[in-house]
């Protein structure tokens, strides 16, 4: 218990609080969880694929908070034009478990589940590794094309059309990339896209993450550290 209070008014000091104020935050009965963490939704690494506020997906539902007043069904979130709830999705394309990953994210889209969601990428940085030998980079590669010459919702079930296309291993080949891109726009240039001298390889970068189990219902206290 005291080395627990001693993390949360290290914590407090580093935000700046003390004194009177520190010792309202420490009479909070926060039951930090060993496993609970709260995530900072403002970072830019964070790709959102939807808007609830303004896609048009969502232009019939109502947008005032009172809907938060009405009963629903246990379980249920209400469908308000308000970015509340939002889902968030660390993925390495390379890897296999992606596939559940944006599976479950396409069900949450299609179903207009009243999420915002979104992804952070984790991706191969080394410079000499392009889109033509790494899935990862390629898909990234890819997403950012569709997402400046269309839109980032056209990108996402471009995303999910290639994991539909997903066989040996559940995991994503560079070939998967190049078939929706060829099938889905056959007037681009694959090679420009996915190749070395790539203009749609922006922002690559690798996160690890930080989770702050000492949070008090702040929702930014969680941080993403570039390496």
């Amino acid at each position: 218990m005291l080395k627990l209070e001693g993390k949360m008014m290290n914590g407090l000091r580093n935000l700046g609080i003390s004194g009177e104020d520190m010792r309202k935050f420490l009479r909070l009965n926060s039951h930090a969880q060993e496993h609970t963490y709260v995530l900072d939704i403002r970072h830019s690494s964070i790709v959102w694929i939807n808007d609830l506020e303004n896609d048009g997906l969502y232009v019939t539902w109502p947008t005032s908070c009172q809907e938060l007043l009405k009963s629903v069904f246990p379980e249920i979130i209400p469908s308000i034009r308000r970015n509340f709830h939002n889902l968030v999705l660390f993925v390495d394309p390379a890897q296999e478990y992606t596939l559940e990953l944006i599976r479950l994210a396409e069900l949450f889209y299609y179903h207009k589940y009243p999420l915002r969601i979104g992804f952070v990428f984790i991706l191969n940085t080394d410079n000499e590794v392009d889109g033509t030998n790494d899935a990862g980079v390629a898909l990234w590669r890819a997403f950012n094309y569709i997402a400046e010459e269309y839109d980032v919702s056209e990108a996402f079930i471009s995303t999910v059309h290639m994991y539909q296309k997903v066989k040996d291993q559940n995991m994503l080949t560079v070939d998967n990339v190049k078939s929706v891109l060829q099938n889905k726009f056959p007037h681009t240039n694959t090679w420009d896209i996915l190749g070395t001298h790539s203009k749609y390889d922006k922002e690559r970068k690798a996160f690890s993450v930080t989770l702050l189990t000492e949070a008090f219902s702040d929702p930014f206290l969680f941080t993403l550290k570039l390496v």
